[in-house]
């Protein structure tokens, strides 16, 4: 009997150990991913699945929402930090750990219904008056990396639409996913924009600060790959997405 209450109580100790350990856990308002309700409750795909992926791991750390500069300054330069939902690149590779993927999206340039612009290219897309992008977004940086000057940065895409819906822009780079939840904010409807172009896909992930235990990293990985096998990942994906395939 004393030798079963020790292994219990050793194991006890172990999931513990695993589970109370503090994170601080970010992100932000962003379309269909993480949003605030009419009543001001955070819901959205991605944030029911990290909650639900907490639930599993018996975490009770706070989610944080912040606006996404701050949150991923506090990714880069803090300890015990997980940020979601963070698209995972060659140049953020080595700074973080991943886990995931939880999400596909697809970058595009977007336009005003009826504008008329046609963009084929990265290079015609150069040569608009400007372009709407979200401070500090990957999707900035890889148009900085790629030459672009005509850049338009606001706080948040919801500041993108209702510029290019005023005329102050020609375009807003953003993604297929939460560009519904983005105009919804804005007080747009669907139709007043239009995608003019597909960039390319990336994946997004939660991307843990380097400090964070390998043994940690690795159970959230494998919460999330169990929620993809029993089909609960499904449920509150296509939920909101419906139609789109899981990401793999």
């Amino acid at each position: 009997m004393k030798s079963t209450c020790t292994v219990l109580a050793a194991l006890f100790l172990l999931t513990g150990s695993a589970t109370a350990q503090k994170l601080t856990i970010l992100t932000e308002i962003s379309g269909s991913s993480q949003f605030l309700d009419a009543d001001g409750t955070m819901k959205g795909s991605n944030y029911e699945i990290v909650r639900a992926m907490q639930k599993r791991l018996g975490d009770r750390n706070p989610i944080e929402v912040m606006p996404w500069a701050r949150a991923y300054n506090m990714l880069e330069t803090g300890s015990g930090t997980m940020l979601f939902s963070t698209t995972r690149t060659p140049e953020r590779e080595p700074l973080f750990k991943w886990v995931g993927p939880i999400q596909v999206a697809d970058w595009s340039f977007f336009a005003q219904k009826g504008s008329g612009i046609r963009i084929n290219s990265l290079e015609d897309a150069r040569k608009v008056k400007s372009i709407g992008t979200y401070k500090d977004d990957v999707r900035e940086a890889f148009l900085i990396k790629n030459g672009f000057t005509n850049l338009d940065s606001a706080t948040d895409n919801i500041q993108n639409v209702r510029k290019l819906l005023a005329g102050r822009i020609d375009l807003f780079i953003s993604t297929n996913l939460g560009i519904g939840g983005t105009l919804l904010s804005a007080g747009a409807r669907p139709d007043d924009v239009e995608s003019v172009f597909v960039i390319q896909t990336a994946k997004l992930y939660l991307a843990f600060s380097k400090d964070i235990p390998d043994e940690l990293v690795a159970r959230w990985q494998t919460a999330l790959d169990a929620m993809k096998k029993d089909g609960s990942f499904m449920k509150i994906y296509g939920r909101y997405y419906p139609g789109i395939p899981l990401p793999r």
